[in-house]
């Protein structure tokens, strides 16, 4: 693998190949616009077939739309449990080790609840 990924806007068809660890998202030189990070393995049809660019960008939204909601549900799941364990470790015995292990508990469900 050479570390490029393929960048797309999907307003003008523009495609290029780019490392991904940039901190910003490129710009499109042709119009302005985002440009689309596609990942290093999918195709990139040619500039004038419009509907694999259209099936393209359809399917990439989606794509993200699933991503996002599992990453919800993740976080979601990940907050129970913290707070199960919370409850479990406030009925034990209360003693030093039990207290650090609530205060950082209760810190990652913190930071938690701020991303949420």
């Amino acid at each position: 693998m050479s570390g490029k990924y393929n960048w797309v806007c999907f307003e003008c068809r523009y495609a290029t190949r780019k490392l991904k660890i940039n901190k910003t998202i490129s710009k499109c030189p042709d119009c302005g616009n985002d440009l689309y990070c596609l990942g290093y393995k999918v195709a990139i049809p040619k500039k004038a077939n419009s509907k694999a660019w259209k099936s393209m960008k359809n399917c990439s939204f989606c794509l993200d739309i699933t991503y996002l909601e599992q990453e919800a549900k993740n976080k979601v799941k990940e907050k129970h449990q913290l707070e199960k364990e919370i409850i479990r470790l406030e009925n034990l015995s209360d003693n030093k080790e039990n207290r650090k292990a609530l205060k950082k508990l209760k810190t990652r469900l913190e930071s938690l609840n701020v991303r949420l």
